[in-house]
C-alpha cells in the first residue's frame, strides 16, 4: 500500500494569489517564509474548519517551497493508523531524502493513544534531522482547534484557514460562473446567506441551485420543442 501521497496533488494548481480567504498580510508572510525556506523555522501548522482550504492554503505554501516531487513526502489523513505500525526509525530513513515532510489532516494521527505517540517520536526526530514539517488540522468548529504538543515543542508558525462571510457573495458567483449559470444579484444574496461557517456548504448549495436551474432549462426546451 503506498502510504505516501506526494501524487496525490499537483502543487502547480495551489497558487497563493487565488487563495480567497487569507488577506495581505498572511500572503505576504508566508510568501516570506517561502523565499527563506522556513528559515527558523521546524514547523508550519494551518488550521481550518471542514471546507475552508485548510490543505490549499498548505499546498500553496508547499509550492513557495519548491515544485520538486524530490523535495517532499506527504502522509494523508487515511493512513495514519496503518502508518503508526511502522518503526520510527523506519519512517525517517524514508523521510531520509526530503527536505519537506507533509502531514495533511493531522487531527485523524492524534485521535488515538498509539498514533499520536508515533507521531511525538516522530516529529521529535526530524527537527532533530532537520527537517521541515507542514501540517493540516481541520476541525468542525474553531472551537475544537488545537496544537499538538510536539508541534508546540518546536519553532513552529500556526495559520488559519477561516472564511468570512463577507466574501461569499464573490464566491457564489465564482462556482455559478464556472458552472455558467446567470445569477441576479438577489439570487447571488439569497445564496450567500445561507452559510456561516463552511464554504463547502456554500458550494453544495451552488451546485444545488444550478442543478434545479439547468433542469428548469430542460423542460422549458422540450415545452419550446413540442
Amino acid at each position: 500500500m503506498n502510504l505516501f501521497n506526494q501524487e496525490k496533488y499537483n502543487l502547480q494548481k495551489f497558487d497563493i494569489d487565488n487563495y480567497i480567504f487569507a488577506d495581505h498580510s498572511m500572503k505576504e508572510k508566508l510568501i516570506k517564509l517561502g523565499k527563506t525556506k522556513l528559515s527558523g523555522i521546524d514547523s508550519l501548522l494551518f488550521m481550518s474548519t471542514e471546507g475552508n482550504g485548510g490543505t490549499f492554503l498548505m499546498c500553496s505554501s508547499l509550492r513557495l517551497l519548491t515544485l520538486n516531487k524530490m523535495d517532499y513526502i506527504m502522509i494523508t489523513g487515511d493512513y495514519y493508523s496503518q502508518i503508526a505500525n511502522m518503526a520510527v526509525d523506519e519512517f525517517i530513513e524514508i523521510c531520509a531524502p526530503y527536505s519537506y515532510i507533509v502531514f495533511d489532516n493531522l487531527e485523524f494521527g492524534c485521535s488515538r493513544p498509539k498514533q499520536n505517540k508515533w507521531l511525538n517520536n516522530v516529529f521529535t526526530l526530524l527537527r532533530k534531522e532537520g527537517k521541515k514539517t507542514l501540517s493540516t488540522i481541520t476541525v468542525m468548529d474553531t472551537k475544537d482547534f488545537f496544537t499538538p504538543p510536539f508541534i508546540k515543542e518546536s519553532r513552529h508558525e500556526v495559520f488559519y484557514s477561516l472564511s468570512q462571510p463577507s466574501i461569499y457573495p464573490e464566491i457564489v458567483k465564482m462556482i455559478l460562473g464556472h458552472l455558467e449559470i446567470p445569477a441576479t444579484e438577489e439570487v447571488i444574496k439569497n445564496l450567500s446567506s445561507n452559510i456561516t461557517c463552511s464554504v463547502r456548504e456554500l458550494e453544495g448549495i451552488c451546485v444545488c441551485y444550478a442543478a434545479d436551474k439547468i433542469l428548469e432549462m430542460n423542460s422549458l426546451k422540450s415545452k419550446t420543442s413540442l
